[in-house]
């Protein structure tokens, strides 16, 4: 027997009609259907859609037989990657971006309308509450964009699950907690986690939606925090503790190469709209720039000078193959002759907005921040 939507109230955010709906712990299991390959060898998926124009009611049941079926696709391949996205066009309607992509991955894209076009052997889930939507839902936008690890990914979700339900005022679920079980989240990572026009156009909308005064608002505000400085840690590390500080370190012939390196990589951060989200919204070409690879000692003596202020400094990594006597000596030198740091936190993101001006030269955008502090 087909689950009927429950009719409840609507609530408007960013633009975006979301449903209460009652909670239920029963669930509906969809059928599963598996997908060919097409002679040529292209994949068929079929990318599912609300109708236009269709009952606001529907989209929380839609969403969640979505992501039911993702969570049960025997192949855990393709069309589980089309349910997933799927599922994120309910709430963020950027199905043009998803159609595009799927063609230029060489999938051959079924398109079908829920509710006029609902397959015989696809049972509707009994939809849960609003905000225990909006806890998959962040755990889903996640996935695109932090790096997939078997030993921390149910620790790490989890955490988020915990804060996402706290923001939203969401009572604890007696059930699965995980949106997505870690080798599924692994292959979502791998087949869309590294497509620029998706996660660009997913940031856009939780940057959008932030601003919102509503349980999405409050959801995509944490996300945006999370998602700042994305893979660019050291990035942040060496521009607190080296380019904010005046260190002379920056101008020790040890790390010239280094120092050049990080000075071109902040003039290209500097022209991102959004600074903290580069790894995001910068062409992947670009992404060579803020490798941290690029500058291995003055990144291991930030990290150094960061430990006991930071508590990301404890978790974080640098090359294994740096000279712990170069990085003693400049550490040294840093701390003999640095400048103190008077409001250099204020100017930080003044700094990565772009508000102040460069120059040319080897230490254009280091030299003239120096002259404003």
């Amino acid at each position: 027997m087909e689950a009927q939507p429950v009719v409840g109230q609507h609530e408007k955010v960013g633009g975006i009609w979301a449903h209460h709906f009652l909670e239920s712990t029963e669930r509906c299991i969809p059928a599963i259907e598996k997908r060919p390959r097409e002679p040529g060898g292209k994949i068929e998926v079929t990318f599912y859609k609300l109708d236009e124009g269709a009952p606001n009611e529907f989209a929380g049941t839609f969403y969640q037989t979505m992501m039911d079926m993702a969570r049960m696709d025997e192949e855990m391949g393709h069309q589980m990657c089309a349910y997933v996205l799927s599922a994120i066009n309910v709430w963020f309607p950027m199905s043009n971006t998803i159609e595009n992509f799927m063609r230029g991955i060489n999938w051959q894209i079924q398109i079908l309308y829920y509710p006029s076009q609902q397959p015989k052997n696809m049972s509707m889930s009994i939809p849960v509450t609003w905000r225990e939507i909006l806890v998959t839902f962040a755990q889903v936008l996640l996935i695109f964009f932090k790096n997939i690890f078997d030993v921390n990914y149910t620790k790490y979700m989890l955490k988020r699950v915990q804060a996402v339900r706290s923001l939203v005022s969401c009572p604890d679920a007696h059930d699965n907690v995980l949106a997505l079980p870690l080798e599924r989240a692994k292959v979502i990572r791998h087949v869309l986690g590294g497509a620029f026009t998706l996660r660009k156009e997913l940031l856009e909308y939780i940057l959008t939606a932030k601003n919102e005064t509503s349980v999405l608002g409050r959801m995509c505000t944490y996300l945006s925090e999370i998602l700042s400085w994305t893979d660019m840690t050291h990035i942040l590390f060496m521009f607190e503790e080296l380019v904010l500080t005046s260190s002379p370190v920056l101008r020790s012939s040890e790390v010239a190469v280094e120092a050049r390196n990080l000075d071109m990589a902040l003039v290209s951060i500097r022209m991102i709209s959004h600074p903290q989200y580069y790894k995001i919204l910068a062409p992947v070409s670009d992404h060579i720039l803020v490798d941290r690879n690029k500058f291995p000692i003055l990144t291991e003596v930030a990290r150094r000078l960061k430990e006991g202020k930071s508590l990301s400094a404890q978790n974080f990594r640098g090359s294994a193959n740096v000279n712990p006597d170069t990085v003693n000596r400049l550490l040294a030198l840093h701390r003999g002759q640095h400048k103190p740091m008077s409001k250099v936190y204020e100017k930080t993101f003044e700094f990565l907005a772009g508000r102040l001006s460069t120059s040319d030269g080897h230490w254009g955008l280091m030299n003239n921040y120096m002259d404003e502090v």
